[in-house]
């Protein structure tokens, strides 16, 4: 019963998943772009794909995008003429943090809550 309802003492036993949503987290669209690329493995995703999969304006996700790959968390192909398709990197750890995230958080009201819970509050300070 304790694997299907988390309590906030299982949460801690994986302070890696918790660090990251306090580092990473800040908003619902990095959020929504991690899922994505995560969901994707090893496959580049350009920003008009990931733009209207997410159904968000290419210039957001263009900015989360550039910080993520500043944060080393994406990698960015970019191509001659000018586009850029991004990934995660497969060989990072950061990359397996990110997945486990995912699943747990997909299982997890709790972990859901915190994850907004994060956001909400970084948006607060960002105020």
């Amino acid at each position: 019963m304790d694997d299907l309802f988390p309590s906030a003492a299982h949460l801690e036993h994986d302070p890696a998943l918790l660090a990251f949503v306090k580092c990473h987290v800040t908003s619902f669209l990095r959020w929504d772009l991690l899922r994505l690329l995560a969901n994707h493995g090893q496959c580049w995703t350009d920003v008009e794909e990931a733009a209207h999969d997410l159904h968000k304006p290419r210039s957001a996700i263009d900015v989360v995008l550039e910080e993520l790959e500043g944060e080393g968390l994406v990698q960015a192909r970019r191509s001659p003429h000018g586009a850029v398709a991004y990934r995660m990197d497969p060989q990072e750890p950061s990359t397996r943090v990110v997945e486990r995230l995912v699943a747990a958080a997909t299982r997890s009201h709790e972990l859901r809550q915190i994850i907004v819970a994060r956001v909400l509050g970084g948006a607060r300070l960002a105020s």
